[in-house]
């Protein structure tokens, strides 16, 4: 074993996401039938933004509403495109930045679960995700994310786990770089190719907001804060699914377009 890749984004992440990402998929999917389902049921349009291999926007255009998925990996859109297909829903998917995305028309409600925005590459451009999410809402519409802290990434990235699939070996680790206020994720992964192993590391980064941060970047972009739900409420057989701090998850309202930012 001598052929080593390190690459920054989605390339094998993408590929064997649905292998080793789905074990936190059962309770994302309780937290938003708690905080969204009256609102999912009376949408007609939804828009998930950072939508992946396309399971939250699949999950959701079952139930009827129109559904766009963005995201800006152009591997996971054609892996939407393709789970859509197999599942027989209609999912429009764009390939966008969630900095700067448009839709063909305004959504009901946007979703960006799964720490998405998270992976921003500046604190500073939550302002910028929020001034187009509001620009792809319906006036009164919703926008419902979560988000980690910095807690996820000192305790537990840290922590290394180690996971076999389809020939594929998954061994991922990162922590917090106090200096630069970030974390990071390497994705290690050794993948059989006949009688030999192919190692390949993917790496990113995550910055992170205080609560008083978001709700202040929201409300200056024209939004009200509706609810604000810990994920260690979410309870699982009884038990909570991380500790208090780690994940948090955020309703908020579309009630105008906002304060214009002064110019850099």
């Amino acid at each position: 074993m001598n052929d080593t890749t390190t690459t920054a984004g989605y390339h094998v992440m993408a590929d064997t996401y649905d292998l080793f990402f789905t074990s936190h998929r059962e309770w994302f999917q309780q937290m938003r039938t708690t905080m969204l389902s009256d609102i999912l049921a009376a949408a007609r349009t939804v828009c998930d933004v950072g939508c992946g291999t396309g399971h939250t926007a699949i999950t959701i255009a079952k139930q009827g509403p129109k559904v766009f998925a963005v995201d800006v990996s152009s591997k996971m859109c054609t892996l939407a495109r393709a789970n859509a297909q197999k599942a027989n829903v209609p999912v429009s998917v764009i390939q966008a930045d969630m900095r700067s995305f448009q839709l063909p028309e305004p959504a009901d409600i946007v979703l960006a679960e799964y720490d998405v925005l998270n992976h921003l590459d500046a604190k500073s451009s939550l302002a910028t995700v929020a001034e187009s999410v509001n620009r792809a809402l319906v006036e009164g519409g919703y926008f419902y994310f979560d988000v980690n802290s910095n807690k996820v990434f000192q305790s537990l990235w840290p922590q290394v786990r180690f996971t076999e699939q389809d020939d594929t070996v998954f061994i991922p680790h990162g922590g917090y770089d106090a200096e630069r206020d970030k974390g990071w994720f390497v994705a290690e992964y050794f993948i059989r190719d006949g009688s030999h192993w192919r190692r390949v590391n993917e790496r990113f980064e995550q910055v992170w907001w205080t609560p008083e941060e978001i709700k202040t970047t929201f409300e200056q972009a024209g939004f009200k804060m509706v609810r604000v739900t810990d994920a260690n409420e979410m309870k699982l057989n009884g038990k909570g699914v991380i500790p208090t701090g780690f994940i948090v998850f955020y309703l908020v309202q579309k009630t105008g377009p906002g304060v214009p930012r002064p110019a850099a």
